[in-house]
Order: structure tokens, then sequence, then C-alpha cells
């Protein structure tokens, strides 16, 4: 049934504006899981700073918007869309209730503009209470549904689907896990676009985690996936094991976490990043891989220059660069840097400190249409934070907060930055005020610097 928007249209002032002059929000939109202003349920995306994957997507079709997808309350799941242009409500769809409990971990847009959502289905068709991978896809206009599947591989008594990507054709390829069992293990699954049934389902010899699956297609169908830990495995079009690699037997990667995968859409190599090293000596990685055999290309160690770093979140940056952003030691505490990379080799163009004021990981990574780079995530206590960096130096062109801090007990996650002409979109989960909502901010798309006003340099 479709709902009115509870919406607050806010504005906040920006923290600081060291290069191009202060920005603005131009829009906030708080979206609940109820229209009724006595009962407002919570909305919010099912993650945390600590296992963040990006929950918020586009679709341009119809009226174009921005698609946000969570948990809504204790046993359903909702995916909604909002206005470009002002926030408002254009549809919502939520799945589930207390006989079967839905979750959310991954959405991804097909080439139709159509929104494909994907997680666990907890319920209990024989009497036992078991969670079955889940997926649905609904229109990126209306919101109607066009399928819905739940099921569980052959001889498994648990899991979820994890991570998905959109392939060219519009079929959806998705890493599941097999939980609960003497010898769990992990699955590639090509869903179809027309009905979501399974083209192929391929077991590979990992079993996902600790660190969040990560999954992608090239442009030719071939899959690439990295379940969790340092594992990465390629899939042929046709579903076939084409190999498997360990990255823990490789020097550089020792003890390595693959938090980020692309994929190059020019020669199909799978990127890779993380955090590897053993004991004190931690470090952010980012490496190419052969997309033939898997072969290391080239690996960029200790990115982040500090002695303990990590990368987040993977970007194709402008000139032939890859944007990788992360946390990095700071006075006793982890704060946002971000480094560009040349993609042909590795070598490091620049590496940048975003502001004192952040914390943690950041949330998310979008490159604007000039090439500059856009990060958000917490900072100041719990406030969302977005900042821009020049795209050939790394340099603060401004920084943005969402007014003061929120109370420490009050935990938020900013959980996805969008980079669309006409706007950036930013938004997370929000605890402010008394209530738990999705919440979307739109920054105004006007750039100050002169020589960015058309877009190119």
């Amino acid at each position: 049934m479709e709902r009115i928007l509870i919406g607050i249209a806010v504005a906040f002032a920006g923290l600081a504006a060291p290069v191009a002059g202060a920005q603005s929000i131009a829009w906030t939109q708080r979206i609940h899981g109820s229209s009724d202003p006595a009962a407002p349920a919570a909305y919010y995306p099912g993650v945390d700073l600590a296992s963040n994957r990006p929950l918020m997507t586009w679709t341009p079709v119809a009226t174009p918007g921005v698609v946000t997808v969570g948990e809504l309350g204790v046993s359903r799941a909702l995916v909604a869309k909002v206005a470009a242009s002002d926030g408002a409500e254009l549809w919502r769809r939520d799945f589930g209730d207390a006989a079967a409990e839905t979750s959310f971990r991954s959405v991804a847009v097909d080439a139709d503009g159509d929104v494909v959502a994907a997680g666990g289905r907890f319920a209990a068709p024989a009497g036992a209470w078991r969670t079955s991978w889940y997926a649905v896809k609904v229109s990126g206009a209306t919101g109607q549904v066009a399928w819905e599947r739940h099921w569980l591989p052959d001889g498994s008594i648990g899991g979820a689907l994890l991570a998905l990507a959109p392939a060219a054709n519009g079929d959806v390829v998705a890493v599941g896990s097999r939980e609960n069992e003497t010898n769990p293990f992990s699955y590639v699954v090509r869903l179809s676009a027309a009905n979501g049934t399974p083209v192929w389902t391929t077991p590979i010899p990992y079993r996902s985690g600790p660190s969040l699956p990560q999954v992608a297609v090239d442009a030719v169908d071939n899959s690439f996936a990295a379940p969790g830990g340092n594992k990465l495995v390629k899939i042929a079009p046709d579903g076939t094991l084409a190999w498997a690699v360990d990255l823990q037997n490789r020097t550089d990667f020792a003890c390595g976490t693959i938090r980020a995968l692309l994929v190059d859409p020019a020669s199909g190599d799978p990127i890779v990043a993380g955090r590897a090293g053993c004991g004190a000596s931690q470090y952010g990685f980012v490496a190419r891989l052969g997309s033939a055999a898997g072969t290391t290309l080239w690996s960029a160690v200790g990115v982040g220059d500090t002695p303990t770093s990590d990368v987040a979140v993977l970007a194709f940056g402008a000139n032939g660069k890859i944007v990788a952003a992360g946390g990095r030691a700071s006075g006793g505490a982890t704060r946002w840097f971000a480094a560009a990379l040349s993609l042909a080799d590795g070598a490091v163009a620049w590496t940048a400190p975003v502001g004192d004021n952040s914390r943690d990981l950041p949330a998310d990574v979008a490159i604007g249409a000039d090439g500059d780079v856009l990060l958000t995530g917490a900072c100041d206590g719990n406030a969302f934070c977005v900042a821009r960096l020049d795209a050939g130096t790394g340099a603060l062109r401004w920084r943005l907060q969402t007014g003061v801090a929120y109370s420490p007990a009050d935990e938020n996650y900013p959980n996805a930055i969008l980079s669309i002409p006409g706007g950036v979109f930013f938004g997370g989960k929000d605890t402010s005020a008394g209530a738990t909502t999705w919440t979307v901010h739109r920054i105004d798309p006007t750039l100050s610097d002169a020589i960015y006003a058309n877009g190119f340099e």
C-alpha cells in the first residue's frame, strides 16, 4: 500500500570551506517505517560502521530518485524511493511479517532501472526456524513486485544472500552463505532477470566471512567473488569455477582481509583492497589480479602512509586512477584518508588525510562528474559527514556535517553516497529526535569553484 512520507526538510551549515567555498544541504528527508505520526516505526539500513555495505542506490526510470533498502521494525524489510528534486516519497514496498522475518543485505539496479534486493528470510516451514536465501525484484518506476524468491541450496540448513552485482543482460549474481554445517562453504548464484530462477549455482571452496562478501561481473559475464577473508574466485559465464586463489599464500597479503572488489571494465581484471599484515604490522593494500589466472599484476602495500591503515572502499577515478579510501591511525584514533593510484601499475599519485573530526572507516566513496572524490561516514561523535577532495591532488575542497554531534547513546550509521548528474546524495541510519529513520540528504549541486562550473577541468 502506498504511504505518504513523513519528511522533515532541514538545512545545515557546513563545518569548513578550505578551498572552494561553503556548500549547503538542499534538503533532508527522514523516511519512517510508518506514515502514522503517533507510531513512526523504525526504518534504517541493516548495517553498522563495522559491517557497512551501501544500501542506497539510484534509478533514473520514471521520476529519477534515490532508492533505500533496510530494516522495518523487527520482522520486515522495506524498499522506498524518494524523488531527487525534493525528497518526496514516490513509492514503497515492504516484505515479511512475524511468521517470516526478512532482512536485506545488498541491493543492485539492473540495466532497466529496476531494483533487486537480497538477504535472508527467517521462517519455520517445517517446524524448525531457519534462514533461507531471499531475493526480490521491484520496478524502479512504480515499486511493483516483479518476483520474490526464497530457497536453500540442497543439503543446507541455513544461509543468506550477502552480496549482489548486476549482469549486462539484467540477471544478477549473488554470493550466498551456507551456515551451521560441519563443512560450511559458500556459493555464487546467478538469478534470472525474468523471474529470479537460478540460472546456475556454483559452490566455492571457502566459507563466508569474517569480512563482508564482495561480488562483481565483467563485461563478458565472468563473475568474481570474495566470500570473506582473503579468498577470491572467478566463475565463468556458464557457472564453471575458473579459478580460486587464497591471498594468504602471497607475501604482500599475509593475514589479509578483502574489503572491496571492482572489475576493470577495459581489461576485466579484478581489483581488490583491504587490510593485510599480521600482529602490529598491519597496512592497507590495493592489488590488481589478472583475469586469466588470478596472478598478481601489481600490488600497493602501506596505502594510507601510516604504520596502521585499512582500505575500506574503492572507486574508479578520473584520468586512469583508482581511488582507495579507508582509515589510518592518527592521535590514538582512526581517521579517514583517501589515495589515488594508477590503474596501470598501482603507483600512488597522492594520499590525503580527511579532517581531524572524521572517525572510524569511511562508509562509502563516489566520484563526481568532475572527477572529484566524495566520501561519507561518521565524524565528531555520531554526526553524518561528507567531504569533497580535489581529483588531482586530494586537497580538501569542502566538508559538511549534519548539525551538531548526536548523543553517543544514539548510534548513527552513515551508509552511502551517490554522485548523480544534478546532485550528490548521502544517507544512513539516523536515531536523532526520538526516532530511527533512513535519512537522505541532498547537497546543493552548485559548484562554487568556477573551474568546475561546466563539469570539466
